[in-house]
């Protein structure tokens, strides 16, 4: 994981200038979310023997993320607020920008 972490670190400070089309980000959304799936059905397919308490635990494991994520969005869904930014390199949330910043300079 940490090999990908860096990967992606370095795969994003080689990214062009030039904006990102829509399109894009839904075809690259959606190409992720066909990985997620392949990564649960080999965990579940791998790991899926209810009586042996070690397949429980691996499985418990690798599906953490996951689970973990579905129920952060889905306390953000039931409060009506927007999913927040996460930092790519720790993983941690990013604060929420100041909705009063409309970016222009303060005139002193």
């Amino acid at each position: 994981m940490s090999a990908l972490s860096e990967q992606f670190g370095e795969l994003l400070a080689d990214r062009p200038d030039e904006p990102v089309s829509f399109e894009r980000v839904k075809a690259a959304r959606a190409k992720g979310q066909t990985y997620l799936m392949a990564c649960i059905a080999l965990a579940l397919g791998r790991y899926c023997d209810d009586d042996d308490p070690a397949c429980v635990r691996i499985r418990a494991q690798l599906l953490k993320p996951v689970l973990d994520q579905n129920n952060a969005i889905a306390s953000y869904l039931s409060r009506r607020r927007p999913t927040p930014d996460v930092d790519p390199q720790t993983g941690n949330e990013l604060p929420d920008p100041d909705p009063t910043d409309d970016g222009l300079p303060v005139a002193s």
